[in-house]
């Protein structure tokens, strides 16, 4: 019974949490950071990685709510790595390409292709589509310091494919679609893409 009223508490904070981050993400969008800090900051509390990111991007670049800070943008972002790093450990994927990301476009910490691949590649393993379409993308056009590689790309675009990432199935389709190989899978693949919201397959198929 004891077990069963933990896990009942555990879901309403969870959506509780879930609820005050979209209402922070809102404020943010509309730069209403004197809404948004002290959502993000009771976040930032409960140890949400995303909440403290969020408010090194506030402190960074600052307005008229909350001055701009780059020490505490700084310590917010410490946090964030030190988070992400964690959940890591504890075999996040989620955590594993958001830390790529950071390393590779320089977010908030120094930029490092090598560890970029290296952490897309872990999150992409444990079966995360968007880091495998990504890798898949590196791989084609030989960014972050990798050797353009088809079968690495191929590899990558197929795992993707395989839990339907939109843009992947996007991507596939339109290899179908090359010199006629096969243009009815293609656009199987296609409409798939756009069922799942793709805008660019939607646009697309509105144009055959």
């Amino acid at each position: 019974m004891n077990n069963e009223v933990e896990k009942v508490r555990q879901m309403t904070k969870q959506l509780n949490t879930q609820d005050m981050m979209e209402q922070a993400l809102a404020a943010c969008s509309e730069l209403d950071y004197k809404q948004a800090l002290p959502l993000l900051e009771e976040l930032a509390a409960l140890e949400i990685p995303d909440a403290c990111v969020h408010l090194a991007y506030m402190y960074a670049d600052g307005n008229e709510d909350v001055a701009k800070d780059e020490a505490l943008s700084t310590i917010w972002y410490s946090k964030y790595f030190f988070l992400l790093r964690r959940q890591i450990q504890e075999g996040d994927a989620e955590a594993s390409f958001k830390l790529a990301s950071s390393y590779q476009y320089g977010n908030g910490i120094r930029c490092d292709e090598k560890k970029a691949v290296e952490f897309y590649t872990l999150s992409a393993s444990k079966g995360h589509a968007e880091a495998q379409f990504h890798l898949s993308c590196l791989w084609k056009y030989g960014w972050c310091g990798l050797k353009a590689n088809p079968e690495q790309q191929m590899y990558w675009l197929h795992q993707a494919v395989r839990l339907e990432h939109p843009e992947a199935l996007y991507s596939f389709g339109l290899m179908y679609m090359q010199d006629d190989f096969d243009n009815e899978q293609g656009l199987r693949f296609i409409r798939r893409s756009a069922e799942l919201g793709f805008w660019v397959a939607s646009d697309y198929l509105k144009s055959q």
